[in-house]
């Protein structure tokens, strides 16, 4: 059995969510009075239009700033970038000249999207990492993990003002991440031999991951030097996840911040707050994995020669959206980082146990992502209630004798299979839960005064309070039911 852990947050690394805000804040001062009403206008969730009249003077107005401004910068940076690197493979470019050209373009994005500030940062955080990985003589993956967290700790708490680091500390996270993967496959040999500091910084500063990511293996970076062939499949996939990342951006956005009715209810509201954020995560997702694929990353030789290009899956959409459980959304709302996760804390931390492992998990991934009370209570609280759910589930379907697990089965002894009314019924049940789940937890993650510093514990727990913390309780008496539920079938007397 599969044990659930995952890291619930993505942040908008590179600065993303304030990248068109200022035009967004333009298109409220051309608005005519009128829409500003009381009955059209509510400001009690940070301010949603509400009426068809007002969307549909809104969108176009939306639709083109934001397009505009995105596919000339975020797009065009990260494709251009990764189509060079694509090239340059191609070409049969010397391994030393292209892990070189693959930092330097990587270091390139970084000055763009955060100037010479953070570029600084960057060349300073390589520059350290690398030196911690060539001269500790064992335990690579430890010394790694603990130079890594206090270098984020202390720029966070005593160097950089919070708006600046929140709008850098994705793309540190991701640097910080290849380091200590590199470091831990080194220690169990999955590496042959140390890296040289040009293969280190043409890996961790990839401008095929470095602003966006997706996490990746350094044996998945190395598939740059394979230089696989440009076959139509590859043309066809980088369109289809470019067009997916556009179409969730403009959802994000556009679609989703407007189309709250009047006067809905405040856990509609919450669902589509936080709908608004998932698809903002699809959108970054989608591009990190479009611009992977675009450098030749991802593929997969088949016979005859012939390439695959679903190798570097980042998000599946529809297994959040419409889960089975949360344990699914957990571990398919970004897979690169649950593939981290699972391979470098959890498996190494499993000793201690199931729970304790989750947990440390978790708190990792919160140290990571940064000190806010807001993104650690999330985390906290969706890796506590994927365990509640999957030990619940699997002590049900024992008792049940039926396919209600939180994963699905396959090749399973029980009576009742997954086909049968009522257990899809159960399932449904459990779907529907998990998607009361993500909007009480997604809700956190708004646009209002102070997002762009990461909200306090105040605007976290008066959030949860307007919504009487139900998602807590809920879960709090789904553990309770799994404690008097009999470990074992029934037997006949």
């Amino acid at each position: 059995m599969d044990e659930p852990f995952h890291d619930y947050h993505y942040d908008f690394p590179g600065g993303f969510d304030g990248m068109y805000e200022e035009e967004q804040e333009d298109l409220y001062r051309d608005v005519p009075p009128e829409y500003f009403s009381q009955s059209q206008f509510d400001d009690s969730d940070g301010g949603t239009f509400t009426t068809w009249s007002t969307f549909k003077f809104i969108f176009p107005q939306c639709f083109y700033p934001t397009s505009s401004q995105v596919l000339s910068t975020v797009f065009m940076r990260l494709l251009g970038t990764a189509l060079i690197l694509r090239v340059a493979a191609l070409l049969h470019t010397p391994a030393l000249a292209l892990h070189l050209l693959s930092a330097g373009l990587g270091y390139l994005l970084v000055w763009l999207q955060f100037d010479v500030a953070g570029l600084q940062l960057f060349l300073v955080f390589e520059a350290l990492g690398y030196c911690v990985y060539r001269f500790t003589p064992s335990r690579r993956g430890v010394v790694t993990s603990v130079f890594v967290l206090l270098f984020l700790f202390f720029c966070e708490s005593f160097i950089y003002d919070a708006t600046s680091w929140h709008s850098w500390r994705g793309s540190l996270m991701i640097v910080g991440m290849k380091m200590l993967a590199v470091s831990f496959d080194t220690d169990t040999q999955r590496l042959p031999a140390k890296l040289s500091p040009v293969e280190h910084v043409g890996f961790c500063m990839s401008a095929t991951s470095v602003i966006f990511g997706p996490f990746m293996s350094y044996k998945t970076y190395s598939t740059l030097f394979s230089r696989p062939p440009v076959t139509i499949s590859w043309v066809v996939t980088v369109i289809r996840l470019v067009v997916l990342a556009y179409i969730c951006l403009i959802m994000s956005s556009c679609v989703l911040s407007f189309v709250l009715a009047d006067g809905a209810h405040k856990w509609i509201k919450a669902y589509f707050a936080a709908a608004a954020f998932r698809y903002g995560h699809y959108f970054v997702c989608y591009l990190s994995e479009g611009c992977a694929v675009a450098a030749g990353l991802g593929g997969k030789q088949g016979p005859e020669n012939t390439w695959t290009w679903d190798g570097l899956p980042v998000v599946r959409l529809y297994h959040v959206e419409l889960p089975r459980s949360l344990v699914e959304v957990v571990t398919n709302w970004n897979v690169a980082m649950h593939v981290f996760l699972k391979n470098y804390v959890y498996k190494p931390a499993r000793y201690l146990g199931m729970f304790p492992a989750i947990l440390i998990t978790y708190f990792i991934s919160a140290l990571l992502h940064g000190l806010n009370f807001q993104l650690a209570a999330v985390l906290l609280s969706i890796g506590t209630y994927a365990y509640i759910e999957n030990v619940f589930r699997v002590k049900l379907s024992d008792l049940l004798d039926a396919c209600i697990m939180a994963r699905t089965c396959n090749n399973c002894s029980h009576k009742r299979k997954a086909n049968t009314l009522w257990v899809r019924l159960v399932n449904l049940v459990f779907t529907a839960l998990a998607m009361f789940h993500l909007a009480y937890l997604g809700l956190m993650f708004d646009n209002t005064e102070g997002h762009e510093k990461g909200h306090s514990m105040a605007h976290t727990l008066r959030k949860w309070s307007n919504l009487e913390y139900a998602s807590h309780i809920v879960a709090f008496i789904t553990y309770l039911t799994y404690l008097v539920l009999p470990s074992k079938k029934l037997k006949p007397s």
